[in-house]
């Protein structure tokens, strides 16, 4: 008899410990899929410069075929400047790197938490899902800013450009 109710509390706690660890599961498969798409969604993208934001006028007299040319010119000699493509690709890792720290660090930090109330893989799962969530929001504002200085950079090489070939550029007066 007493061997038959240790056994059926053994076999309970089996379950329980059981179903605990199928819970932990499904949250962690939860925050999984949830990290796959807050990747996708929350972390920005750099992209290229697609032209000037600036207008440029062709110098008195010029032909609109040679003032054509010479745009094309330098917005292609801006792109290089920039450092081409390469610069984008440079910046748009930097940006993803943002959202992997964050979780790594979230995962840390929940697992230390999660471990202090004896929950650890619940820790963290719930601490990946945040530092995800931050480490993407700091990665969007990262990828803003790179977007927006290679923008600037951009500008300032075609009006460059454009100026020395004698076309009329913003503030400046010929």
């Amino acid at each position: 008899m007493a061997q038959s109710i240790v056994a059926n509390c053994v076999a309970i706690t089996i379950t329980k410990k059981e179903k605990r660890e199928e819970s932990i599961m499904k949250i962690m498969k939860v925050f999984a899929l949830i990290a796959i798409v807050s990747l996708f969604v929350l972390t920005g993208c750099v992209t290229a410069p697609i032209g000037p934001l600036s207008i440029t006028m062709p110098a008195p007299g010029k032909p609109l075929q040679m003032f054509q040319a010479e745009d094309k010119e330098c917005r292609e000699w801006a792109l290089q400047q920039i450092g081409g493509q390469d610069a984008v690709d440079a910046a748009n890792q930097r940006s993803a790197g943002h959202a992997i720290v964050g979780t790594l660090i979230g995962v840390a930090v929940g697992a230390l938490i999660g471990g202090g109330v004896g929950d650890a893989g619940a820790g963290a799962a719930i601490g990946a899902g945040a530092g995800l969530a931050g480490g993407s929001a700091s990665g969007a504002n990262s990828a803003a800013y790179s977007s927006s200085t290679l923008q600037r950079l951009y500008d300032n090489a075609y009006l460059q450009c454009m100026y020395s070939k004698g076309n009329q550029v913003p503030g400046q007066l010929r």
